[in-house]
């Protein structure tokens, strides 16, 4: 099975456990795509900025993202990253209160 078949599948798998999730009621726990983005945004927290484009690539790759798919966390109404002048990447305040959120309804 080719990578992008892999991931599909892998996404699909995601979808359908939030969904059964969901079905049960139970959000004592995070969705599995809620703790993915939290995984990767805590993970750029952790470290302050990333670098560069091709090293927020590898930490993307390294929590299970396609790099391509990574463009929605700068934009929209609410962008939870911001990539400066220099080529790196910071949380945006709505990214750090993503977190926080995160963090106080999940104990995480």
């Amino acid at each position: 099975m080719n990578q992008a078949k892999l991931r599909k599948a892998i996404n699909d798998l995601r979808a359908e456990l939030d969904h059964l999730e969901a079905a049960l009621g139970d959000r004592d726990t995070p969705t599995s795509g809620d703790l993915r983005i939290y995984q990767f945004l805590a993970a750029i927290e952790e470290r302050g900025s990333v670098s560069s484009p091709d090293e927020l690539s590898a930490l993307g790759r390294a929590k299970g993202y396609n790099p391509q798919g990574l463009g929605g966390y700068f934009s929209g109404h609410r962008p939870t990253l911001h990539r400066n002048d220099d080529g790196s990447t910071i949380l945006t305040d709505e990214g750090r209160r993503w977190l926080d959120n995160m963090r106080a309804r999940y104990a995480l």
